[in-house]
């Protein structure tokens, strides 16, 4: 004989209210696998489910004071402060510190700051584990006087070029900078059911294949085509690049010296200037240690090409790629990786393991990418970097530039210090390490 089921009385409640919204016995029984004569029963015992000692809950305040007050207010306060200073705490940082404490201020022995202890005192001071946002150093006191003198240096030089070339100028002013692309981009978030414990993101396992970039366009929205450097010694079989790229084989696939003066220089920037009958330029740029170079210098000089260089740890403020390319670049990229993994052939080794995209098809992404941005973009990130004039600044250095702010808590709540996440990757993967 089959054992009877027994159900508590919650899921019997739970039942009865899905039958008051489906109106429907039968599609009731369906969705929970129960019998229909069990629905009947339970709606028509409502009343007494409803009113059933079991249904009371008895709700234990947990309280707002801990045993040892002193202790919990010292060790709050310890807490605040090292956060203010960017100290990343752990559970057992704080059970160390709370056990110091007690030693301190001679409390109970039988007191040793237990798990159970760290949890009611985290609930109690309101305190959650959080992911790390920003990393770095913060910016320096003299952040304000620093951007002001770069920008009117700029605008400066804008005058200069508005007074000689008219309303043209803007075609002379440039903005170059380097990134890298991972073969491999899921991204870093995703919907999944509520309470997954983990959360996973497949690949083909290429994500530490990467192939640098230097996207470079003009302040009238005019772009440069990008070139790509490609970890190989020889060409890819059977492969002609579009022509708004220009590929470059390198082992390391790094921008050193050599790099800027031969490929982005002479290949990239000085033809640009040709085409165009310029007789000089300015290039605006960060402090990478291969833009310092003696050869990248007397290079420029000798295209009569001046170099504008960011302020160290200002390219999330005043540099038009950071401030506004590489987010919709990004996202872009994001997008055809995942429609190629969700939704195009893929190929397998002889073990079974599937292949990257390859680094024809990322080319191929970066230059529909690079083709479909909008000029008007790419021409007012120089007007947001105050870099041509300052009556459209983006919001961060507005409030810099005129209101009295703490700029690392603005930049921690902007957009901008997250535009160069998971595709856009930090200087080490893209630059010549120095000897």
């Amino acid at each position: 004989m089959a054992r009877k089921t027994s159900y508590p009385i919650a899921f019997k409640l739970k039942v009865i209210r899905e039958f008051d919204i489906l109106k429907s016995k039968r599609k009731v029984a369906q969705k929970y696998s129960i019998p229909r004569k069990a629905v009947r029963e339970w709606i028509q015992d409502r009343e007494n489910l409803e009113s059933s000692p079991d249904q009371i809950t008895r709700r234990r305040i947990a309280p707002t004071v801990g045993d040892y007050p002193e202790l919990e207010s010292q060790l709050f306060n310890w807490i605040v402060e090292r956060r203010v200073q960017g100290v990343c705490l752990q559970g057992y940082h704080i059970q160390d510190f709370a056990l110091s404490l007690k030693r301190e201020l001679n409390l109970n022995p039988s007191f040793n700051a237990s798990r159970g202890w760290l949890y009611r005192f985290l609930k109690r001071h309101n305190l959650v584990l959080r992911r790390v946002s920003t990393t770095g150093k913060d910016l320096p006191k003299n952040v304000k006087d620093i951007v002001s003198n770069y920008i009117c240096s700029c605008q400066d030089i804008s005058k200069e070029m508005a007074e000689k070339y008219g309303d043209s100028f803007r075609k002379y002013f440039f903005n170059m900078d380097e990134t890298a692309i991972r073969l491999d981009d899921p991204g870093n978030y995703t919907y999944d059911v509520c309470g997954s414990q983990r959360i996973k993101a497949t690949t083909s396992g290429h994500e530490m294949n990467k192939v640098s970039i230097a996207f470079c366009a003009t302040a009238n929205g005019e772009k440069l085509p990008a070139l790509i450097m490609v970890p190989r010694q020889t060409p890819l079989n059977d492969f002609v690049a579009p022509a708004n790229v220009i590929v470059v084989y390198k082992n390391s696939a790094t921008f050193d010296g050599i790099a800027i003066r031969d490929y982005f220089l002479k290949r990239v920037l000085f033809p640009h200037m040709d085409r165009n009958g310029m007789g000089e330029a300015c290039l605006i740029w960060d402090n990478a240690p291969c833009h310092n170079k003696d050869i990248v210098l007397t290079s420029a000089v000798s295209k009569n090409l001046r170099l504008l260089k960011v302020p160290p740890r200002m390219t999330n403020l005043v540099q038009p790629a950071d401030i506004s390319w590489f987010r919709p670049l990004k996202s872009k990229f994001n997008r055809y990786w995942t429609n190629w993994f969700i939704n195009e052939e893929h190929s397998y080794t002889a073990k079974g393991n599937m292949r990257s995209p390859g680094y024809a098809c990322v080319i191929n992404w970066v230059s529909e990418i690079w083709k479909d941005m909008d000029p008007n973009l790419l021409r007012d990130s120089f007007e947001h970097c105050g870099l041509v004039d300052n009556s459209n600044l983006h919001s961060v250095l507005n409030k810099l530039i005129h209101e009295d702010i703490i700029l690392n808590e603005i930049l921690e709540d902007s957009d901008l210090s997250s535009n160069t996440d998971n595709v856009f990757l930090q200087e080490n993967d893209f630059f010549e390490e120095e000897n």
